[in-house]
């Protein structure tokens, strides 16, 4: 009796196992089936035609520089849902037109991939240029900016410090050493406000460059900082941006080099400083777009708005000049 007690309770309680397996298994379909029907009734159906019409807008990339004939990239913006891909308006349909200190100044031609002035037509320090464009289908776009001048280094000093130094088996002197170099500067004509400064050393066996209008990677600086105290200074992507509402008067300029082979036991070197004037509408544009491309790699640094001058539209007209100055310590 006890042996068929026991077969009967081994088998309810199987049985009742079973149900409760059953019953989950029910309850976890009946749950999903619940989600799914849930979330299909949350969608919904939006048509394209309801959203905000954007309204695409010309673009203009132009920065002119002294000696050199004026060129213009066009483009258009694009709205989020565009699916086309970006691409410049190379065509011959804008009419594009320069002025200077309010008179025509040159009428600009499709070449390519831009558009081009009359070559013996070249920007002047302290003039005064205005941009006309209009392209079928979008508006009137105008900008106007100015061509600061260069500056004059009225002294010029420096001193190199070893941090550390030892001698290589090949009579080669490597050392990590502080250079400080301090400009006096000038304004030819106007105060400069606006600067962006690039330090490149040179060994007695390497030529300088002779353009003195580089950008971004084409000529890069060793870190440097500007500790004057006089100015806004930051550096962005291998170059030093300067600011001074009052106008720059002098920059201090601290670098910091680490294992440098030197071919003499005095370490003697010759630094090209490449300085560039700005309007405050082209060193704002770089600015931005420096630290831009510096932050893209980071997704906690704030988002970078690129600042525009250009009235109905979007983009950039800047005058730029450029110098270049060296100095052996």
């Amino acid at each position: 009796m006890v042996m068929v007690f026991l077969v009967a309770s081994i088998q309810q309680i199987t049985k009742f196992l079973f149900n409760i397996e059953w019953m989950n298994a029910l309850l976890k379909t009946s749950t999903f089936f619940l989600i799914s029907m849930g979330l299909l009734a949350c969608e919904k159906t939006e048509k394209v035609d309801s959203y905000p019409k954007h309204e695409s807008q010309l673009a203009v990339n132009c920065f002119f520089f002294p000696d050199t004939f004026i060129k213009v990239k066009l483009s258009k913006s694009l709205s989020p849902l565009d699916n086309a891909p970006f691409s410049f308006l190379n065509s011959n349909k804008a009419i594009i037109r320069i002025y200077e200190n309010n008179l025509l100044f040159d009428s600009l031609k499709f070449i390519t991939l831009y558009y081009a002035g009359n070559r013996s037509k070249t920007p002047k320090a302290n003039n005064t240029y205005r941009i006309e464009c209009l392209y079928p289908g979008f508006k009137l776009i105008t900008a106007e900016d100015y061509l600061p001048d260069t500056v004059k280094i009225t002294s010029a000093k420096g001193y190199n410090t070893i941090l550390n130094s030892y001698q290589g088996t090949d009579s080669t002197l490597y050392c990590d050493f502080n250079t400080n170099i301090t400009l006096n500067i000038q304004g030819l004509s106007t105060l400069n406000k606006y600067m962006i400064i690039r330090v490149i050393p040179f060994n007695a066996n390497q030529k300088m460059t002779k353009n003195p209008y580089p950008f971004y990677s084409s000529v890069w600086s060793h870190p440097v900082s500007e500790i004057s105290g006089l100015n806004e200074a930051e550096f962005i992507d291998y170059a030093l941006y300067v600011s001074n509402t009052t106008g720059i008067k002098q920059l201090i300029l601290n670098l910091d080099w680490n294992y440098t082979f030197l071919n003499k036991s005095k370490p003697t070197y010759r630094y090209q400083i490449n300085i560039q004037t700005c309007s405050e509408s082209a060193f704002e544009y770089l600015r931005r777009s420096a630290l831009q491309m510096e932050n893209q790699n980071d997704p906690f640094s704030q988002p970078t708005q690129i600042s525009n001058n250009i009235k109905n539209g979007y983009g950039v007209f800047g005058g730029i000049n450029g110098q270049i100055y060296s100095i052996t310590l």
